[in-house]
């Protein structure tokens, strides 16, 4: 009997909790992280189109959503350095159509064309290039992407 009062008590006391705390700061859960929208619309196809790191794009007539995730590599030569490999950069994109389940693909600079959630995306810049001498943090990158309609 005892438990069963104290089981209650504490089934009381956090039911009772105050919700209402400031939540500006949370994150939403679907992504992950605050959705940063820029509209692009039927002008912007064919060309490169920067996004924010953790930011998305959004094409409110034609339901289309490109998010850039992360960089989840940046190998390039830095400048002012001498390599023998240029070096490499991949990045992750997620593709939302509103139909299906969002995808995410993680694509490598200079990768053309891949066609996922009925868009032919090609990842063709990565900005700030590495610089040995002033390096930057993971929050100034902008990924250039070109988005086309098959």
């Amino acid at each position: 009997m005892k438990f069963r009062i104290i089981l209650l008590a504490g089934v009381f006391y956090f039911a009772s909790c105050d919700k209402s705390e400031d939540t500006k700061d949370l994150l939403p859960v679907s992504m992950g992280y605050e959705m940063n929208y820029k509209m692009y619309s039927g002008t912007g196809l064919n060309d490169t189109i920067y996004i924010d790191y953790r930011s998305c794009i959004q094409d409110y007539a034609k339901q289309n959503r490109v998010c850039f995730d992360s960089v989840l590599s940046d190998s390039r030569c830095p400048k002012n350095v001498v390599c023998i490999w240029a070096g490499e950069a991949t990045a992750r994109f997620t593709i939302d159509d509103f139909r299906n389940s969002p995808v995410q693909a993680d694509l490598r600079l200079g990768t053309l064309d891949t066609l996922i959630q009925g868009l032919r995306i090609s990842f063709v810049a990565l900005e700030p290039y590495p610089d040995f001498n002033n390096p930057h943090k993971t929050e100034e990158y902008k990924a250039g992407i070109v988005i086309k309609r098959p």
